[in-house]
């Protein structure tokens, strides 16, 4: 057969699923949440949500072809939301080991790089990474987020990693300072968004450690048909 006919056929047959597909989810919109970086920076500029992860996720979706709407929630409710609904949609979820089996893993969006983070009159030089994860130190992280994953990977033990529900950056900042916790991991520049410019310096990247993961847009348990549909695009 002609490969010019065969290319042909193949387009139209993908255009004919993906008709298919699109008339199946257009009865019903695909909710999207987002509670990260660029919904935290919304927030607290009173600003639109804007930013390269959202610009990705809509070029994404919007290639999909299906109905979608995007909200803004906090981040711990937005967890529990996607879990909840199967036709709700996550991003930016970090990849993490813990979280591999659990999540579908629709569209990589971007990376994200943790540094470990403390105050800026720890001494970073004399300091070992078998020192820090000793368990002499505590760490800090807000409760089921990616960062404590990443500091569970780093090798922070479980017993040295304090959970905090509901806390800013400021507030962590704080706690860090007035020595409840030693250190966290985060993108500095993402830290560096959230604070106040006069608290900036107080919080420094110690030594060259850091772990950089993937950012998905993501669903739980998601809805199979919705599922297929998506995954169709995600190499592209």
């Amino acid at each position: 057969m002609n490969k010019y006919i065969l290319f042909g056929l193949v387009l139209i047959q993908h255009l004919f699923c993906v008709a298919v597909l699109g008339d199946e989810l257009s009865s019903d919109k695909v909710r999207v949440i987002t509670g990260g970086y660029e919904a935290e920076l919304a927030r607290i500029n009173r600003t639109p949500l804007k930013g390269p992860r959202t610009d990705a996720v809509k070029a994404f979706v919007d290639l999909a072809a299906i109905p979608y709407s995007i909200e803004m929630v906090i981040w711990n409710r937005a967890m529990k939301q996607v879990k909840a609904e199967p036709r709700t949609l996550i991003y930016p979820l970090t990849r993490t080991v813990e979280r591999e089996h659990y999540f579908d893993w629709i569209k990589e969006i971007d990376t994200h790089t943790y540094h470990l983070l403390g105050k800026a009159e720890v001494r970073a030089e004399i300091l070992s990474k078998e020192d820090i994860i000793s368990g002499k130190y505590l760490a800090i992280c807000e409760a089921a987020t990616s960062n404590c994953d990443v500091l569970k990977q780093f090798g922070f033990p479980d017993r040295a990693i304090i959970r905090v529900t509901g806390q800013n950056a400021q507030t962590m900042l704080k706690l860090i300072l007035d020595g409840r916790a030693s250190f966290t991991m985060e993108d500095v520049e993402f830290y560096h968004a959230y604070v106040s410019d006069s608290d900036r310096d107080k919080l420094v990247k110690i030594g060259d450690y850091s772990i950089t993961q993937r950012d998905y847009l993501a669903g739980y348990k998601t809805e199979e048909t919705l599922k297929q549909h998506l995954m169709r695009f995600s190499d592209q």
